[in-house]
């Protein structure tokens, strides 16, 4: 049935199943066949850049790690040399699909990064998924490139709010910051006035876990009740809270820095 689909089938029968099907056995099976017949019997050449950017998310969205096939789109894409044709979605799917899996491949993400930053005029386009994704993704594949950080970094400082990116970009972004460097102040106070504004204790908290990784004082676990630490249940305390902490983590980095 595989050989009468064409390419574009093939990458929505994927793309489907992972959005939509429950992850068990079965599905994981049709994967690799699926995968076995593209690595076999296709020529990547014949799938445009937004099917690739679907195989790969969806196998990394049922956490199916087809080795051989991540490896030829991997290759294919450097390659190819330039990547005009890919659409920022696309290429952030691809680098966040590979360090969803964890395959590290040094030379996809070298190739991705070094496109970005000789098309600086096109990343004012981003929208904030394609931010947090880049960012995320680079950070969990353990790929620092310093230019493309600091290229990401300024374009979120020059937007007036990010009242616009979710609680999920936020999180990414803080969190991949802080796994290179320690994020600008500026950045951090603007992450925390747009997560204030979506009054959501609950996920204020899970992005103070990310913005304060070694908080030892305070418990950010809401329905926790026996850990004796300060618990806070007020999301107008938690917002003082967490401007308080800022202000304080840059008082203390400014201080070992003179020392």
């Amino acid at each position: 049935m595989l050989d009468r689909c064409n390419h574009h089938d093939l990458s929505m029968l994927l793309y489907s199943f992972a959005k939509n099907a429950s992850y068990d056995r079965n599905i994981q099976q049709l994967f690799e066949s699926i995968g076995n017949h593209i690595v076999a019997q296709r020529q990547l050449d014949d799938f445009t850049p937004q099917e690739l950017s679907n195989i790969v998310w969806a196998f990394a969205k049922i956490d199916y790690h087809h080795k051989d096939l991540f490896e030829s789109i991997g290759n294919h894409i450097i390659a190819q040399r330039q990547l005009d044709d890919f659409a920022p979605q696309a290429l952030s799917n691809i680098v966040w699909a590979f360090a969803k899996i964890d395959y590290h491949h040094k030379d996809l993400f070298e190739t991705v990064a070094n496109h970005i930053i000789g098309h600086i005029v096109l990343v004012a386009n981003y929208n904030e998924q394609v931010i947090a994704m880049i960012i995320w993704a680079f950070s969990k594949s353990r790929s620092f490139h310093v230019e493309l950080f600091e290229l990401l970094t300024d374009h979120i400082l020059q937007r007036d709010d990010l009242d616009d990116f979710t609680f999920i970009s936020l999180n990414n972004i803080v969190w991949g910051l802080n796994q290179f460097t320690t994020p600008p102040k500026e950045l951090m106070e603007k992450v925390l006035n747009a997560a204030s504004k979506h009054n959501d204790l609950g996920n204020l908290a899970r992005l103070a876990k990310k913005m304060f990784p070694d908080t030892k004082e305070i418990c950010w676990d809401q329905s926790c009740t026996t850990c004796g630490r300060h618990h806070i249940n007020d999301i107008k305390l938690m917002e003082v809270l967490l401007q308080r902490r800022l202000e304080r983590m840059y008082e203390e980095q400014k201080g070992m820095l003179m020392l």
